[in-house]
């Protein structure tokens, strides 16, 4: 082992589906959402990514 010291990362995702003209979004077909979130000694990040009615799980 050497002197540097550890690094550490953590990685949480999450995905939901929500139905047609749910309040979350509104719009007539279902929507995929989806969220990551990446913790380093450095700090945080959180993408988010959506689908609406087409193809895209």
């Amino acid at each position: 082992m050497t002197d540097e010291a550890a690094k550490i990362v953590s990685v949480e995702a999450e995905s939901r589906i929500y139905p047609p003209y749910d309040a979350f979004h509104g719009t007539p077909d279902a929507m995929l959402w989806r969220q990551v979130a990446i913790t380093t000694q450095a700090g945080r990040a959180t993408l988010e990514q959506t689908d609406y009615g087409h193809p895209g799980g």
